[in-house]
């Protein structure tokens, strides 16, 4: 439920722009509401703001962010400010913490203890892929919380390696959520939203640019303990996210490779300045062991990884056929070739149109829980099946 504060905490946001570094002016005015009340006159006397950021603060109206704050209740985004309880705690120590988090999901995964982001590049080896779905699948299980970028290549494959798991992700976009930018991985951004959240701290409509996502990989680098490199070339953007973790204290790990493999030039660079190096998954989370002893299972590093589920391929554009009188079209057969497995297409098998919970399923189809979840999963992200609130699902 959106809160009554967060309209100022829009208006400050959306006016001085995303990125700005408000630290020393919610220091010192306390919150948004505040600093709105305060006025044009203050702000300049008080030496925190620019005249030019000022003069932004003083021309954007109030009305404005309200508008903004209805669009997110008619979407259910949820708004996370400074003040919110789900403002994730490391964020709080940043330097230009966020005024706004805009949340498509489960906002509750912000609070969670230990999040690890794992980067890297989008143009990824099959190795890459793979070796990033499996690390992220086996830390999720082991009770970590995958964050990264929604991307393709490796982000989308930690991702995927999370849902894997049957456990929540984070994914932090680079533009707001009604811009068309990377269509093709819509539904893994569905799918994220039901399983975890889908974090911006752009405003809905802002589109995506070159210089949104270094913005957006400070929160992602920010927001977690540790950093993982898979593989970045020497201008990967992966790289910009291991710095911020590196300014911000926070640990990072990376792959090592060959010497002349383009895409291990940046990891091994990393190693080389003095990241971690990784060599198993327990490299990976005997460094958070011992402090979260109740959480991590060092235990389930052993399960075997299965992979289930595939990324769906960029849907192809379809052609119109044009009618002299409008006619309902009629919904055409989800193609079940798209699903990874037989369990996926048997679970399928008892989807409906009208909705079902998940114990509804186990019990007609006589599966397991985790079975029947990891194929909703997996039928979701290829356009299958839709997800209802109190978790029903039904065929989309």
């Amino acid at each position: 439920m959106v809160r009554a504060s967060s309209e100022y905490w829009v208006w400050l946001s959306t006016a001085l722009g995303v990125g700005y570094n408000a630290d020393e002016l919610i220091h010192f005015y306390g919150d948004a509401k505040n600093v709105f009340d305060a006025g044009y006159h203050q702000w300049i006397l008080s030496g925190l703001v620019r005249k030019t950021a000022a003069e932004r603060m003083k021309n954007y109206s109030l009305d404005e962010a309200k508008k903004t704050v209805a669009l997110c209740e008619e979407n259910g985004w949820e708004i996370v400010t400074p003040d919110s309880e789900y403002y994730p705690y490391l964020l709080h120590e940043i330097h230009a913490k966020p005024l706004v988090l805009y949340v498509n999901g489960d906002v509750s995964v912000l609070k969670h203890p230990l999040p690890i982001a794992f980067v890297g590049t989008r143009d990824a080896s099959a190795n890459g892929i793979k070796i990033a779905e499996e690390y992220a699948y086996s830390l999720a299980k082991a009770g970590a919380l995958i964050v990264s970028g929604g991307a393709l290549g490796i982000d989308s494959a930690a991702h995927m390696g999370a849902l894997q798991a049957v456990a929540d992700t984070i994914a932090f976009l680079g533009c707001g959520f009604l811009s068309d930018y990377l269509k093709s991985n819509k539904n893994l951004r569905d799918a994220i939203s039901r399983h975890g959240a889908c974090v911006s701290e752009f405003h809905p409509t802002a589109p995506a640019n070159r210089g949104t996502f270094p913005i957006r990989n400070r929160l992602i680098a920010g927001i977690s303990r540790a950093t993982v490199v898979v593989e970045a070339g020497l201008r990967s953007g992966s790289l910009i996210t291991a710095r911020y973790a590196m300014e911000e204290n926070r640990d990072v790990f990376a792959f090592p490779g060959e010497v002349t493999s383009f895409n291990h030039l940046g990891t091994n660079k990393l190693i080389a300045d003095g990241a971690y190096c990784v060599i198993s998954k327990e490299s990976i989370l005997n460094v958070y062991a011992h402090e979260y002893p109740d959480l991590i299972n060092l235990d389930s590093l052993n399960d075997e990884y299965d992979p289930t589920m595939k990324i769906p391929p960029p849907e192809k554009p379809k052609k119109v056929e044009v009618r002299v009188k409008p006619k309902t079209p009629e919904k055409e057969p989800f193609d079940t070739s798209l699903l990874s497995d037989d369990n996926s297409v048997r679970v399928y098998g008892f989807l409906a149109d009208t909705p079902k919970s998940v114990d509804e399923i186990v019990i007609e189809s006589g599966m397991d829980a985790t079975d029947v979840l990891v194929a909703l999963t997996d039928i979701e992200i290829c356009g299958g099946a839709k997800t209802l609130a109190g978790k029903r699902y039904i065929k989309a």
